[in-house]
């Protein structure tokens, strides 16, 4: 092999060895870009999934207050039919015993719970 050839196989093989550095890096940011536009499409669905949550938590918020008030409604009007009752010497109504039951249901607890996702 003559000098010529010699300075053109170094000067190959070093373009070539720059050449292969160069894809090497180009494929990484091909994959980095890959990832981010997979995180990208998770951030996005944990996002709107979120937000579902969220409209379904003040959903129920709402239902659990409407729920609150007429449970409390229930009990005041039972209050005075219990009281009409033991006036005009009569039992008092199996449904008013019901009523009574609801007030240990702790409603001010999932209230509290649900307004507190809602917010979250």
């Amino acid at each position: 092999m003559n000098l010529r050839e010699q300075i053109e196989k170094e000067i190959t093989d070093k373009v070539m060895t720059k050449l292969a550095s160069e894809r090497v890096e180009l494929g990484l940011i091909d994959d980095l870009q890959k990832l981010q536009q997979e995180y990208s499409k998770i951030a996005i669905a944990a996002i709107q999934e979120k937000s579902k949550l969220q409209s379904s938590a003040k959903k129920l918020n709402s239902d659990l207050e409407k729920a609150d008030k007429a449970i409390k409604l229930a009990q005041k009007k039972n209050e005075v039919l219990k009281s009409a009752a033991k006036n005009i010497g009569i039992s008092v109504p199996e449904i008013s015993k019901k009523v009574d039951q609801a007030e240990n249901f702790n409603i001010d607890r999932l209230l509290k719970w649900s307004q507190k996702a809602s917010q979250d």
